[in-house]
């Protein structure tokens, strides 16, 4: 008897909780796309530390990047940089440069080889060949 109860009670409530809750019909359910912008952008921190005392080149440490390469922008246009006037024209620009466009060319210690990512690009200049 004491065991009938117990169960009884487990199925009641396993009743109230099936038929509390109204279905929905997935297929007629729509999602509305969020319109915001994302708070955070990441932003490679090596496009602070680029040098462009070579006319040909631009330098992060001892990696070399000859022009022309792209750099991408927060708005997700591509800023084509050609020589250093473009590069310096490109840190003033009102729409901030958050990264390379990859895969980018580079030359550390006479050796030219394609990066695909910033993670390559950090392995890259944090060890010499």
């Amino acid at each position: 008897m004491r065991y009938l109860s117990k169960l009884g009670i487990i199925v009641l409530f396993a009743a109230m909780l099936f038929s509390s809750c109204e279905k929905e019909n997935l297929d007629q359910l729509t999602v509305n796309n969020p319109n915001y912008s994302p708070d955070t952008v990441d932003v490679n921190p090596f496009l602070k530390q680029i040098n462009t005392s070579s006319g040909d080149t631009a330098y992060i440490s001892w990696v070399g990047i000859p022009y022309p390469f792209e750099r991408a922008q927060m708005s997700g246009n591509i800023l084509p940089i050609n020589e250093e006037e473009d590069l310096i024209a490109a840190s003033q620009n009102p729409d901030s440069i958050v990264d390379f466009v990859y895969p980018l060319q580079v030359v550390v210690n006479n050796n030219s080889q394609v990066i695909n990512n910033i993670e390559e690009l950090v392995n890259c200049s944090s060890s010499k060949f």
